[in-house]
């Protein structure tokens, strides 16, 4: 676990603004969550590589939603979606906040435009998000091009955090 390393723990402090005893705190209650990390181990042993992961890209989405309590949350790329399962634990650890996914399909398996091969290995985009957190998420398949600015219109430009985790081509990044 990563909640005994001080380097990461400092890290998170330095982008969180946070004490170490909110860090840590927002950090246990992710391990101690046993339903919802164990729901990601049971996937990791059906299904290899989905939670394997769950380390510091995961953690660190995991403990800036906690610290930044956001209200709305979009998010680009989806596949699996072990991040937007993380990101919708945290905001309902927070008590508060909605999550917007977009992600192009991918179930050929082809390389897609920045050379990464991804695919939901024919299971529906999202899979891993528990049911109890669907309530608060909205799935957009499409073009992030396209999709984005809906999404931002309807938000009224209020998003408080923002994942890009979708094609890093120069078209997408600079949309973002």
């Amino acid at each position: 676990m990563l909640v005994n390393v001080v380097n990461y723990i400092q890290f998170l402090m330095n982008i969180c603004k946070n004490s170490s005893k909110e860090v840590i705190l927002y950090l246990n209650d992710y391990y101690m969550d046993n339903q919802f990390y164990a729901n990601l181990a049971r996937l990791e042993e059906e299904y290899e590589g989905v939670a394997e992961a769950v380390r510091f890209n995961s953690l660190t989405l995991y403990v800036c939603c906690r610290a930044f309590k956001p209200n709305i949350v979009v998010e680009t790329g989806v596949a699996a979606e072990k991040s937007s399962a993380i990101t919708l634990q945290a905001l309902h650890h927070n008590q508060r906040g909605e999550s917007y996914s977009i992600d192009k399909p991918n179930f050929s398996g082809e390389l897609l435009e920045d050379n990464v091969h991804m695919t939901a290995r024919n299971l529906d985009l999202g899979w891993v998000v528990p049911n109890f957190l669907r309530s608060k998420w909205t799935l957009e398949l499409g073009d992030l091009l396209q999709l984005l600015p809906i999404i931002i219109d309807s938000a009224e430009g209020l998003i408080d955090f923002f994942f890009h985790d979708s094609l890093h081509t120069k078209d997408y990044v600079v949309v973002s």
